[in-house]
Formats: structure tokens, C-alpha cells, sequence
């Protein structure tokens, strides 16, 4: 046995003694770099060849593993996630020559493979040395270079150009054009060798005005009073007015709602009702009805609470982020969906303003828009600062009676909750629900409690966590209303049927439904509490990809 030992020992020893001579052999570690090529290098000719047979693989348009991205200029002399890899003029201090020479500690390049030879490793250092030139146009894949602008032969993106009035064609036949726009529809045709259709009669003409303008069908009388006008500016007068008609509004929001994604429930499982959604659709009709200026119609929904002094109207243009899917079913994970919400809002945003589809940015670079992974998550840093808040957003004529009633309808529901033992029960209902979430699994029937108020209630978190004098009038009462029709799950079932909160919930029902209404809208506000203190569980953030915002700043 001590012999076979030691026979193994000498053999391991031999082993390791050769290992340094191999690696020195294979030329995998050298102790210098090769020399620079003595000669002007070409990139087409010298560079690229190297590039395509052995990076792009990894660093090109399909991945772009650490970052890296050497098929476009601007992305390669930019680097990847560790910095720069390309600095002109100065080979020896690159770090693309320090990896593909093996002078990096424990990492070479390309990391399967015949090594480049020290020719093609010259050819590198000397390309660099000479102003790492790279011509326009040369290796470039996909739409557009980092900075968005057109490459030598690539076009631009159709959402980066800008809007311009375009050179109205000329067409053989000139007396059936009346204006401008007829000018392109005619060439067309002539270009297909189509006749225009004949002029349609004014019958027809009226019908097709309002489907188009209101997507209702003309009245009988409004279809008479128009064959009778017979001013010449008849037809112009009829288009002012549906113009100025409701229903414009009402048709042409059908659109921008789709493009918002607008839904009057959660979706998934649950799908509950959304009470308050249809609020943003009003805004969307009126800024239509009172025709919105475009730029105006973008800022108050992207961010209209952040305006100075911010009005009612533009706050509930924010509602167009909150027009993603909500999943309140048990056991999931709610900062998950927290933030699939975010990358919602992010990626309609996108698509929406800028005819983008950003969301490939969310987990790399976009391999042809010029959109970063860096930048997608500094937008999403902007999103990751907000939280949903339903406001007050009354319609004209609304205020007065509500507030005129108001004191009543107090009284009368604090009667209610009194007579049923509900300012005595809630406060601890709410000690043992936090003491519940600082102690997770000590008491099953607690965390199913608690698990389900932070589903069923927007905010419930927050507002179990905020001091019951600090909690506004509308958050006291969402969390005393679900304490109302959740407080079964913590007590027994006779308990439950002697408090008779089943009642209870029909009376208050009953009660709010007998006073005035005040409408309500989905809105977004920048968060009150600081990103890293807010929690679901003590010493827990409530944001563990908080980080990554941090560091897109």
C-alpha cells in the first residue's frame, strides 16, 4: 500500500511540474504582448475578417454577452459592462488586447477554440494604434447606430425621422383634383391604372361623413337637413359640426384606448371590476372633444403629476399607466407583479411614443434599436419612484351636493360601525396582522389574513403601516371596510354570525348608496416613502431590484 501511495505522489508530482511548461507551450499566457503590425491596416480588409470568424458569436447582434457589442462602432468604442474595451492609440492599455493574449487574470478570448495567432493579434494592436479607424457603414448590423442616426446604406428607424410635408406628385389627369391630397390618391391610381370611382351622391356622402367622424349613422332629420343646404359650404359646415359633436370623441377615443391598453377589469384569475377606470376614459374623450394639443395630450399622461401645480384633470391623465393587469390571486408573489407592472407601463410607453419595442432592452441591449439595457432600466428607475393613488375627480355638478351631504352620511356610518364594535375590534385586528407579517409562519391562519390584505386592498401595506391619525379618510375606510368583510378569517365561525358583519356590509352598502356620489380616478404620484424604507417584512426591502435603478442613475 506504501509503495502504490508513493508510486502516485511521484506521478502527480511529474504532472504538476509539466503543467507550466504546457501553458507556456501552448502560447495561451505569453509574457508580453505580440508586436503591432508594421504596416497601414485596412478595417475591411484586416479587421473584420477577425471580428465576424471570431467575437461576434458572443458580441454581436444576436447576444452580447457582458455587455459587449463589437459589430457597431459607437457600441464597440463604447465597451460592455466592465468599461471600455477600445481605447485609439493605445493598444497595450486596451483591454480587448490584454483578453485576447490571455493577459487577464483567469479570463481569455474567445473562451473556446484555436486562440487568434499572434499575427491576427498585431493586426488588433496596430488597427488601435492607428485611431482604431472604422469606417461608416462597415459590420454595421441592424436599423441604426447607437446615436439613432443613419449608417452608410443602413436606413434610419421610421419613428426617429422627422415629420416633414412631402412633394405633392403631379398627375396626368388635372380636373379631377381639388386639393392637395387628391394629388397622392390619383398618382397612385394612375400609377396601378385605376380610374377614380365617380363622385359618390350626397345621400351616401352624409352617411359616410358620420360613421368616419362619430361612428353613428345619420337621423333621418340630420340626413334631410343636409339635401336641403344648398350653400356651397355646405359639406364644410356639416364636418364642423360632427366635429364639435360628442360623439367625436367618444368614437375616436376607441383608438387611443386600445393603444392604452384600457380595460374596465384587473384580468387574470380574479379579474375584478375596476369602479374608477372608466374616469381616465372620460379625460381621453374630452381631450379629444376639446381638442388637446398633441404635445399637451403626451406629458399629462405620462407624467401630468408632475406638472406645477398639477390640476384634478391632469393628474387623472396618469391613469395611463395604471391600465395594467392586476393579480390578485393567493400565493403570489406581489413584488413580482409589482414589477411586471412597471415593465408594462414601461414597454406601452414605448410603443405608444416612440415606435419602439423597448422591452427587448429589458433583458439585453436591443439588437437594432438603439436602446441600451442601461437606459431601459433608467426608465424604469422613473416608474419604480411612483405609486398608485385613487384621487378624488369630480365631474361638474357633483361637488356641492356631495359635500353638503357629507357630514350626514359620517355620522350615520360611525353610528354604524359603533353599534357593531368596530372601533374597538379593528386596532388590534391590525397589531396582530403587523405582528404577523414581522413573524412569518408563527400563525397560519394570521398569514393567510395578511397575505390576503395586501392582495385585495391597492396599498394595503402602506396604509396597515401608517399610524391611524395619519391615514387620510378614504384609507381608514378601505382598511375598515375589509376589516369588515375579512375578519373571518381570524375568528370562528359562530363568533362571526353573533357580530353579524355580513349585515353590516349590506347597511353600509345601502347607506353610501343613498348620498351623492363623488367620481374617483386611477391615478400614478410620486412615492412618499423612500424607496429603501418601505417593507413587507421587518428588515426585508420591499424592492430588491431597487439596486439595479440605483445603479442605472
Amino acid at each position: 500500500m506504501r509503495k502504490k501511495y508513493l508510486f502516485k505522489l511521484v506521478i502527480l508530482a511529474f504532472a504538476l511540474a509539466g503543467v507550466p511548461a504546457l501553458w507556456q507551450a501552448s502560447g495561451a499566457r505569453p509574457q508580453q504582448l505580440p508586436r503591432a503590425a508594421q504596416r497601414r491596416v485596412d478595417f475591411a480588409r484586416d479587421i473584420e475578417p477577425i471580428l465576424k470568424a471570431r467575437c461576434l458569436s458572443c458580441h454581436g447582434p444576436k447576444q452580447q454577452m457582458g455587455g459587449l457589442r463589437l459589430d457597431r462602432r459607437d457600441d464597440a468604442l463604447r465597451g460592455g459592462n466592465s468599461g471600455p474595451v477600445i481605447e485609439p492609440g493605445k493598444s497595450a492599455a486596451s483591454r480587448l488586447i490584454r483578453l485576447v493574449t490571455g493577459l487577464e487574470q483567469d479570463l481569455v478570448m474567445p473562451p473556446a477554440g484555436k486562440r487568434l495567432s499572434a499575427q491576427e493579434v498585431g493586426l488588433l494592436r496596430a488597427w488601435i494604434d492607428q485611431g482604431a479607424n472604422w469606417p461608416v457603414g462597415e459590420l454595421e448590423s441592424g436599423i441604426a447606430g447607437a446615436d439613432g442616426k443613419a449608417e452608410a446604406g443602413v436606413p434610419k428607424h421610421w419613428s426617429f425621422q422627422p415629420i416633414k410635408r412631402p412633394e405633392v406628385p403631379a398627375t396626368r389627369n388635372r380636373n379631377w383634383l381639388r386639393n392637395p391630397i387628391d394629388n397622392f390618391v390619383l398618382a397612385r391610381l394612375e400609377a396601378e391604372g385605376i380610374e377614380p370611382s365617380p363622385e359618390a351622391g350626397r345621400e351616401t356622402l352624409v352617411r359616410r361623413l358620420h360613421l368616419d367622424l362619430t361612428g353613428l349613422p345619420p337621423t333621418p332629420k340630420q340626413l334631410a337637413e343636409f339635401l336641403a343646404d344648398n350653400r356651397p359650404d355646405a359639406y364644410e359646415r356639416l364636418v364642423d359640426r360632427l366635429l364639435d359633436s360628442p360623439h367625436y370623441g367618444e368614437k375616436w377615443a376607441r383608438h387611443w384606448l386600445d393603444l392604452a391598453r384600457y380595460a374596465d377589469s384587473d384580468g387574470y384569475e380574479k379579474d375584478w371590476v375596476r369602479p374608477h377606470a372608466w374616469r381616465y376614459r372620460h379625460w381621453v374623450i374630452e381631450a379629444l372633444n376639446r381638442d388637446l394639443p398633441f404635445d399637451q395630450f403626451t406629458i399629462e399622461q405620462i407624467a401630468g403629476d408632475l406638472l406645477p401645480n398639477s390640476t384634478v384633470d391632469q393628474q387623472v391623465a396618469t391613469g395611463f399607466h395604471r391600465n395594467a393587469l392586476t393579480n390578485r390571486e393567493g400565493g403570489v408573489n406581489i413584488e413580482q407583479f409589482r414589477y411586471e407592472k412597471i415593465v408594462d407601463q414601461i414597454n406601452a410607453v414605448g410603443s405608444v411614443w416612440l415606435g419602439l419595442t423597448v422591452g427587448c432592452a429589458q433583458c439585453h441591449d436591443h439588437k437594432y434599436d438603439p436602446l441600451s439595457q442601461k437606459e431601459y432600466y433608467q426608465l424604469f428607475a422613473f416608474f419604480n419612484s411612483t405609486e398608485e393613488v385613487n384621487i378624488d375627480a369630480p365631474l361638474a355638478g357633483e361637488m356641492g351636493p356631495y359635500l353638503q351631504a357629507l357630514p350626514e352620511y359620517r355620522k350615520k356610518r360611525n353610528e354604524l360601525l359603533v353599534q357593531h364594535r368596530v372601533p374597538e375590534l379593528q386596532p388590534p385586528w391590525e397589531k396582530k396582522l403587523l405582528e404577523a407579517a414581522a413573524n412569518p409562519g408563527k400563525w397560519t391562519d394570521w398569514d393567510h389574513a395578511y397575505d390576503a390584505l395586501q392582495k385585495l386592498v391597492d396599498g394595503a401595506d402602506k396604509i396597515l403601516r401608517t399610524s391611524p391619525d395619519a391615514r387620510t379618510e378614504k384609507q381608514q375606510d378601505a382598511l375598515t371596510d375589509y376589516f369588515i368583510a375579512d375578519y373571518h378569517r381570524v375568528i370562528s365561525k359562530e363568533m362571526w354570525e353573533r357580530m353579524k358583519y355580513k349585515e353590516l356590509r349590506q347597511k353600509l352598502s345601502d347607506l353610501a348608496a343613498s348620498f351623492p356620489a363623488l367620481s374617483e380616478a386611477q391615478t400614478i404620484a410620486e412615492e412618499t416613502t423612500p424607496l429603501y424604507g418601505r417593507r413587507t417584512e421587518p428588515d426585508r426591502p420591499l424592492r430588491p431590484e431597487a439596486g439595479i435603478a440605483a445603479a442605472a442613475r
